[in-house]
């Protein structure tokens, strides 16, 4: 590490100890009194982080001794005035900014729609400039640290002297991994070796009942053809549910899942949660359906540090294309363009105009847009290739025979539909909650299933103002409120 230029950028595999070396870098910064802010995108991440920087975060540090003096660790979503930390830049200076894990979060700052940093865009990405321009330095890291994000970042300090760090070891080179071409193929090998009495882990990117390759669907299927395994399901829900054996998982992962058998988990294990277990699996078998990009993918299926063989299902092409599915910063630039053109009206909250269609932050959207659209558009091929230059051995496995991949399709589909059937059931069954009980159910943090089949009929009434019997709550899934809208404004709402 060096003091002598303001932008460090530091790519190394995971699991090579990033995190502790800038740990121990900022300390003696810490100790001489220059405070350092933490940016991630995940809640769980500033947590660990801001743990081992020894710094409070936007969580606990109004109930802390030093209340965020030495420094405050916050997701981006909350780089506003009206956040729980009513965040201001101009209360900072002669700190040192950290952006640990940058290349998620710069695309979750610039896209993502889900999280309230979509309510707040514009003044994010106005504080997040500020704090470039008057960090004293700004250290980046990153397994996949590319020119895209390190070239952003410094176009936001009005450019600066900058420094590199590279680590070439490669952590997983030599891990055996097995591609499967179907996941009818992945079935059956996952099948053989929890018959062979096998501990497996399994990472799968779907989580829904509806999904017929998802985690409650394999979890179902484990449990039913294997009865004396234990197996344990962690996805959102589970980690939130204080009736359920997952709950608050992620605070003590390496034990409880040495419990079990079969463990399953989510992207909810997302960047910057590892598994440290040891000599406890026998492999990783892990399922992917191009929900996430391909370098979050190569980081899911490594959650568990060691050098196990991992088996592997890839969809050919992902999902979950942004914009248009443009796939070049051009094509991403001028449909913006004229998107944002068209409903001008609507931008009227933004302060500078005209709109700078050529600003930093417009370049760097389309950048990632372009890169994530392209990224899906060959999903397989891509993170393969990116797993081959981890070190990963590869081997493709030939498909079984038609007729076995359909019966273990026939058997999958079966599955989800008796757990799909069940859930749109309960919530048609469940008690439509009162006005105020369906508030207190919005603002809580954690639902048992049955508060969250309640919140999901009381939302469903609110919405549609008939009673939500299992047709409709099947019908919601299908997206009938996106059809009904779309009729509406092309008849009688034009």
């Amino acid at each position: 590490m060096t003091s002598t230029a303001k932008l460090v950028g530091i790519k190394s595999a995971k699991g090579t100890g990033k995190t502790e070396a800038i740990a121990d870098y900022i300390q003696e910064y810490i100790n001489q009194g220059q405070p350092v802010i933490l940016l991630s995108h995940r809640v769980q991440l500033v947590k660990a982080l801001t743990e081992r920087f020894g710094i409070d975060n936007a969580y606990n540090f109004r109930i802390s001794d030093t209340k965020g003096v030495l420094g405050l660790g916050l997701c981006v979503d909350s780089l506003h005035s009206e956040s729980q930390v009513n965040f201001s830049p101009d209360n900072w200076d002669d700190f040192i900014l950290v952006i640990d894990e940058v290349e998620q979060v710069i695309p979750h700052t610039l896209i993502s729609s889900k999280t309230t940093v979509a309510s707040h865009r514009t003044e994010v990405l106005a504080n997040l400039s500020t704090l470039c321009q008057n960090a004293s330095q700004i250290i980046l890291s990153d397994a996949d640290l590319s020119d895209r994000a390190f070239n952003y970042i410094r176009s936001l300090t009005g450019n600066c002297s900058q420094h590199i760090i590279q680590n070439d070891y490669q952590p997983a080179r030599g891990t055996k991994l097995y591609n499967y071409k179907t996941p009818e193929t992945w079935l059956d090998a996952l099948v053989e070796k929890l018959g062979d009495g096998e501990k497996i882990l399994i990472p799968t990117d779907s989580q829904q009942a509806k999904s017929t390759w998802g985690a409650q669907t394999l979890e179902s299927l484990i449990k039913e053809v294997y009865s004396n395994l234990r197996v344990i399901r962690i996805d959102s829900e589970t980690i939130v549910n204080p009736e359920h054996e997952a709950y608050q998982a992620i605070e003590h992962l390496d034990s409880l899942i040495s419990q079990y058998d079969v463990v399953i988990y989510t992207p909810v294990l997302g960047t910057g949660v590892s598994i440290d277990l040891k000599g406890h699996f026998d492999s990783v078998f892990s399922i992917n359906q191009g929900t996430q990009s391909e370098n979050s993918t190569r980081q899911f299926i490594a959650r568990l540090r060691e050098g196990i063989p991992r088996h592997c299902y890839f969809k050919a092409i992902g999902c979950n294309f942004l914009g248009g599915g443009e796939t070049s910063d051009y094509e991403v630039h001028r449909s913006q363009k004229a998107q944002v053109k068209q409903n001008l009206s609507n931008l009227g909250k933004l302060e500078k105009s005209p709109l700078d269609f050529d600003g930093n932050h417009c370049k760097a959207y389309a950048q990632y847009i372009a890169n994530h659209n392209l990224s899906l558009s060959a999903y397989r091929e891509n993170v393969l290739e990116g797993l081959r230059q981890e070190g990963y051995e590869i081997t493709t496995i030939e498909d079984i025979d038609d007729e076995t991949r359909k019966d273990f399709r026939d058997m999958m589909k079966e599955t989800r539909n008796g757990n799909y059937d069940n859930l749109t059931s309960a919530i048609a069954q469940t008690e439509t909650p009162s006005d105020t009980e369906l508030t207190a159910l919005e603002s809580k943090q954690e639902l048992t299933d049955s508060q969250r089949h309640q919140l999901r009929k009381g939302k469903m009434e609110k919405l549609y103002g008939v009673e939500a019997d299992q047709e409709l709550v099947e019908q919601d899934d299908d997206g009938l409120y996106a059809n009904l809208s779309l009729l509406f404004w092309l008849t009688i709402g034009r």
